[in-house]
């Protein structure tokens, strides 16, 4: 143990030695006594080289020392073998890598890259230029969305509105979003309502959706005495709230039996407006048929009614006096009419009802089941007639009418004779019977006594005190006016009007003024 220590001392000794005669010599070199002396060497670049590329190096002498050697060289000696090569590369040649900015880079993103060279330096490799250190890089997979990979779809169904309407129906889109990379893109379309609910119907006054009222409506308001009121059901649906239209064309709430039994029909000065009598009813009326017995004051109603079809075939008239058989004109689009009782066509009071031969003749025309209507007309009869007479008279038209109930007989008074008290005692007995027996009456002597703008003229004739005055202040209603047996042609115009009024009655007009 104390051989080894003074072996340790010893080395020691001989290194401190060492070391201080090296100091001495570099202190002694260091040393100069001429001052601004020059001293030059030659200095190489590389201790080994293929060229040994070389500097002259200078120091001076100053205060008695040396200053540091000029240059950068630092081998004194240089050899020209051979240098070595850095594996396959030989010195002074160059290799190249690619580097990354990162090690990962997310999904869609580039991994960033830069070329990167370096050289051999006598079987040394230089440092790598560029700052890139990662010598790989990988783009990260794509996230899903909610179990959905990337790039895949989802789909749903949205709407305009969140309700609509009893009726209409929700209108939808079909919209689609797309994953993203973990993240979904935004919906397609612009509905924004994921739910949508159609309203329910509405109710019509307690009826349900669907549901249907009916009620029975009739063609006219009113019928002829004989006829049957034509009706029909109609219906309507309940759409939503909103009742439809009634079915059907019929459009009378009720409907009565014109000129029955329970309904007097009179006809009078007041009904001589004809063109108050709506088309409709005209027509209609055409299709009526009339028993016609008249003596020569009748045909006064025969002359206006042929006039007014001359003047206006609208009012189409015709009239058939055979006295060997009851028939009918054959004419179309007419009021009809057959005039005789045969053999006759000039028929008094014994011809048609004051005897047993008249009442035959007449139920036997009748009976042909030709004619709604019939009727007689007076001449001056009425004037000096018994009330028995006149009573005769109405109870027979009475019977005639209970015994043929399909035909409707009408009553007529007597045409004016100045006012006397017997003509207009009987008259209004007339009246009074047809009111009361609801039956049908052409006032024939009312008719007479009005001008057309009402004025009364109780004291007036036959033959009309009043119409030539009123044909002098008003020209135009006294124009075309036809030949009128005892009278003046301006009451053959009003009574032929008046009848016109009275069988647009009897097929059932109610009597309102047409507009």
């Amino acid at each position: 143990m104390k051989k080894t220590t003074n072996l340790h001392l010893a080395l020691l000794v001989a290194i401190l030695v060492l070391v201080a005669c090296i100091e001495t010599k570099n202190l002694k070199e260091n040393r100069c006594t001429t001052p601004g002396k020059r001293e030059t060497r030659i200095m190489y670049k590389d201790a080994q080289s293929t060229n040994c590329t070389s500097e002259v190096q200078t120091r001076t002498c100053s205060n008695g020392a040396w200053s540091e050697w000029t240059g950068t060289y630092q081998y004194a000696n240089c050899s020209t073998q051979a240098l070595n090569s850095c594996g396959n590369t030989a010195n002074g040649q160059s290799e190249t890598r690619t580097a990354y900015a990162a090690v990962s880079v997310p999904f869609g993103s580039q991994c960033v890259s830069q070329t990167q060279t370096r050289t051999c330096n006598n079987g040394i490799w230089g440092n790598w230029s560029g700052t890139y250190t990662f010598l790989n890089c990988s783009v990260a997979s794509a996230l899903s969305c909610d179990g959905t990979a990337h790039n895949g779809t989802q789909s749903r169904s949205m709407y305009q509105t969140s309700s609509v309407p009893f009726g209409s129906q929700c209108v939808s889109q079909t919209q689609t979003r797309t994953c993203n990379n973990g993240v979904w893109g935004n919906w397609s379309g612009t509905y924004t309502f994921l739910n949508c609910s159609v309203a329910s119907a509405l109710s019509c006054d307690g009826t349900a959706h669907n549901g249907t009222q009916s009620r029975s409506m009739y063609q006219t308001s009113s019928v002829p005495a004989g006829s049957q009121c034509v009706s029909q059901t109609q219906t309507r649906t309940c759409n939503n709230g909103v009742w439809g239209n009634w079915s059907g064309t019929y459009s009378y709430a009720s409907c009565t039996v014109s000129g029955s039994a329970s309904q007097a029909v009179i006809v009078d000065h007041r009904h001589t407006n004809i063109n108050q009598i709506p088309a409709y009813w005209i027509n209609e009326a055409k299709k009526l048929t009339i028993h016609y017995a008249h003596t020569s004051h009748g045909s006064q109603i025969i002359s206006g009614l042929a006039n007014l079809n001359s003047i206006n075939s609208y009012y189409g008239f015709a009239v058939n006096m055979n006295t060997s058989t009851p028939a009918l004109p054959t004419n179309a689009n007419a009021l009809r009419m057959y005039a005789a009782n045969p053999p006759e066509t000039y028929i008094t009071p014994e011809d048609y009802w004051e005897s047993s031969d008249g009442i035959s003749r007449t139920s036997q025309v009748v009976e042909t089941g030709l004619f709604k209507y019939s009727t007689w007309t007076w001449c001056g009869q009425a004037s000096n007639y018994s009330q028995t007479q006149i009573d005769n008279y109405l109870n027979t038209m009475k019977g005639f009418q209970q015994e043929f109930p399909n035909t409707r007989f009408i009553l007529m008074t007597g045409h004016t004779d100045g006012g006397s008290a017997i003509l207009t005692q009987n008259n209004n007995r007339i009246k009074t019977f047809a009111q009361n027996n609801n039956m049908i009456l052409f006032d024939f002597a009312d008719i007479e006594q009005y001008d057309p703008a009402g004025g009364y003229y109780p004291q007036t004739t036959d033959a009309c005190s009043w119409c030539a005055n009123w044909c002098t202040s008003h020209p135009s209603d006294c124009t075309n006016l036809p030949s009128c047996a005892h009278s003046h042609g301006l009451i053959c115009m009003q009574k032929a009007k008046a009848f016109w009024w009275m069988m647009a009655r009897l097929a059932g007009w109610d009597g309102q003024a047409s507009n």
